[in-house]
């Protein structure tokens, strides 16, 4: 019985530690004084949310720490050479890593070398031989999409019905050849992170107004990926994101309910709230965009009187202490709660930061916006509406 009884405890512990944070730690150094810093670019997705590293590389060497929740940390380092743009995927486990990039001199298919320590480089069909038997089933599916592109522009594109139609077409294909190769590596987390980048996140944009094909994109998650993957944080994600395209949130209607603590331990219930137009901000302290519109923010609480207006910031910060740091050092003070779970930012349908919602005193959304550009414009539809 004892026995029995220490390996249910082991077996609770390792659940709840493979849905805790792991530590990212990765250094990337340009042995080649000749690659131009200004044209390396990096971003890392930490199970929420793509996070820029801007600005980062001292002396040639950048240094990023965060965390992340999922398998493997995708770690993209986007460059330019000439006028061709490139990138490349690495996954980043919970070691410290390592990447080491130089020009490539001769007999090379790619401008950089890359020397990897506890990174694995993803997308190189050299070293990777699962993503070079997937490039190999995509590269003829996509020969009728490249060719759409190649004789029409974007605007040119999606301004016209029948090749816009002829273009999600061939999208649904592509997806199709996709699916089917992932469907026989369904095991490998590869599967899962392409399944969201490649097939997911595409189809949210083009097949926004399409839910009988977003039904069977989910469909197709529930019935192939492993329950490993479905139950982890990115798997959950992912369900959500499909959930949320199939039914999605609308102006004129109610905004979806919500109660959290705020970060001093105050109940905040938004069916509370009515009889206030209140202004949801989604962000967080790593947004360099978010924190340039905390001005904008501070006007209009100061504006307008607790009564009638109330602001509430969403944060999503790898953890709370990060949050209360920068409330503290850019004097924000109004209701902020900490989305740990993402939760909020799922109900909403938040995917892009800075994003905001303005419900009106009845709980109905009457605007939603991403960026600064519709900061000011939810300024000035407050100022109508106050008068």
């Amino acid at each position: 019985m004892k026995y029995f009884l220490v390996l249910a405890l082991s077996i609770l512990f390792f659940l709840k530690v493979s849905h805790c944070q792991k530590p990212l730690d990765v250094t990337v150094i340009l042995t080649d004084t000749s690659v131009n810093i200004k044209k390396v670019r990096i971003e890392y997705f930490d199970g929420k949310f793509n996070i820029p590293i801007t600005d980062s590389f001292k002396n040639n060497v950048s240094k990023i720490t965060g965390s992340f929740y999922s398998e493997f940390a995708p770690f993209t380092i986007y460059f330019t050479v000439g006028n061709d743009d490139y990138n490349k995927v690495f996954f980043i486990g919970n070691k410290p890593a390592k990447i080491y990039v130089s020009l490539c001199q001769k007999n090379c298919n790619e401008p950089l070398n890359f020397i990897c320590f506890n990174a694995t480089l993803i997308t190189d069909t050299a070293t990777n031989s699962t993503y070079r038997e997937l490039f190999k089933r995509r590269i003829n599916a996509s020969k009728p999409i490249t060719e759409l592109w190649e004789k029409y522009s974007a605007d040119k594109i999606f301004s016209n019905d029948s090749l816009k139609n002829l273009h999600n077409l061939y999208f649904k294909e592509l997806n199709n050849q996709t699916m089917q190769f992932l469907k026989e590596h369904s095991s490998k987390y590869f599967s899962l992170w392409y399944f969201r980048t490649q097939v997911v996140i595409p189809s949210l944009g083009l097949f926004r107004d399409d839910t009988a094909y977003l039904k069977s994109l989910l469909t197709f998650f529930v019935n192939v990926f492993p329950k490993k993957y479905q139950q982890n944080f990115e798997g959950k994600k992912i369900r959500q994101s499909l959930e949320e395209g199939i039914h999605p949130i609308t102006l004129n209607n109610p905004a979806p309910s919500f109660s959290k603590n705020d970060i001093a331990g105050k109940k905040i219930a938004l069916t509370n709230l009515k009889g206030k137009y209140v202004l949801l901000d989604f962000w967080a302290s790593w947004c360099s965009p978010c924190l340039a519109s905390m001005p904008l923010l501070k006007e209009l609480k100061q504006k307008y009187s607790e009564d009638k207006f109330i602001l509430i910031g969403i944060n999503s910060d790898p953890n709370i202490s990060i949050l209360k740091k920068t409330i503290s050092a850019k004097q924000m003070n109004w209701v902020h709660l900490f989305d740990s779970d993402n939760s909020i930012f799922g109900k909403f349908e938040v995917y892009k930061i800075p994003a905001f919602f303005l419900i009106d005193p009845n709980g109905i959304i009457i605007f939603r916006g991403v960026g600064l550009n519709d900061k000011q414009k939810v300024s000035d539809l407050l100022e109508r509406l106050m008068k």
